[in-house]
């Protein structure tokens, strides 16, 4: 992977590990509303910056989760204002569906969203234990889930991805486990358990797929990132605690892309970073001010088949793509 942004300044400042967030956070005075486009110096590689602090259209209180659909649009996770809202890659409002609640369609805490190759739209609901499936201009289709530990139960299931075969995996949080379903929400396996050894989890916040169907999770608490089979086998694991290339303090999200490269979000070191898919560091971007390629707490990514990434911002509340060839 080429160093697209040599000369952004990879200053990262440590605040501490802490892994609760609220998203009634106080108004971040650097959010900015409406798109913001940027070229780089050196590359001319295009940013793209949008959102900011609301409840308007297109404004965000501390998005989570992001997805792309086949067409390219994004669709973010708006925890704060309990709602999914649909843009086109480029930053421009599309629609938007939610309220906070506990019926169909409503949300409590929507955390995690992903799309699967007929545009269905799937979203966890990490207050309400459940996952909801819409079309992609937000119709309810259907629900599954209920608080608990047992098979196809949720205790704050937060990230949420589908494989090759539209198949569904939630990092189930505080069960400390993935759970894989089919596309109607069929319970079809699960594997983790609580603690520190090579299957296990203290924190799985993130999950995402390859195109050989290997499994990707993110363990916030432990600081690595473990990789599966599509069944639950373990693979390897990689990943520290600290600031250097390959190390995390909070990392909470991951995405694959076409080639094979995994990215990863650090809300609390304020990077994101690249790998291959059996670990081996690539690439790295971002710093601590809040600003053009640099992120105030990155937390939901997603990668597109053109080398664009997109990344929410929990605290700067806003979206932000750009390019990573």
């Amino acid at each position: 992977m080429k160093q697209v942004f040599a000369g952004v300044i990879l200053a990262l400042f440590i605040s501490g590990c802490t892994g609760n967030f609220n998203r009634n956070n106080p108004l971040d005075p650097g959010a900015v509303t409406g798109i913001n486009t940027a070229t780089t110096s050196t590359t001319g590689a295009k940013f793209i910056r949008w959102g900011g602090i609301g409840s308007g259209d297109g404004q965000f209180s501390a998005p989570r989760g992001v997805a792309l659909d086949s067409a390219g649009n994004v669709y973010v996770a708006d925890t704060g204002n309990y709602r999914i809202q649909k843009f086109t890659s480029s930053g421009s409002f599309i629609t938007r569906w939610g309220s906070n609640g506990t019926g169909n369609g409503q949300f409590s805490s929507a955390i995690g969203v992903a799309v699967d190759s007929l545009g269905y739209v799937y979203v966890s609901d990490s207050n309400n234990n459940c996952i909801q499936k819409f079309t992609s201009a937000g119709s309810f289709i259907l629900k599954w889930g209920s608080p608990g530990g047992a098979t196809g139960s949720f205790a704050s299931p937060y990230g949420i991805t589908v494989d090759p075969s539209d198949n569904v995996y939630v990092a189930d949080n505080n069960n400390y486990r993935i759970q894989k379903f089919s596309s109607s929400g069929d319970f079809l396996t699960a594997f983790g358990g609580y603690g520190p050894g090579d299957s296990q989890f203290y924190s799985v916040s993130a999950v995402t797929v390859d195109a050989a169907g290997f499994v990707y999770a993110v363990d916030s608490s432990l600081r690595c990132v473990k990789k599966f089979t599509s069944s639950g086998v373990f693979v390897l694991k990689w990943g520290e605690s600290g600031s250097g290339s390959g190390q995390f303090i909070t990392p909470t999200g991951i995405t694959a892309d076409n080639l094979g490269n995994i990215f990863v979000t650090d809300i609390t070191n304020k990077v994101v970073q690249a790998f291959t898919s059996t670990g081996n560091f690539v690439d790295k971007w971002g710093s601590s001010y809040a600003g053009d390629f640099q992120f105030d707490y990155p937390y939901g990514i997603a990668a597109d088949s053109s080398g664009y990434l997109f990344v929410s911002e929990l605290y700067g509340h806003h979206m932000q793509r750009f390019s990573t060839r």
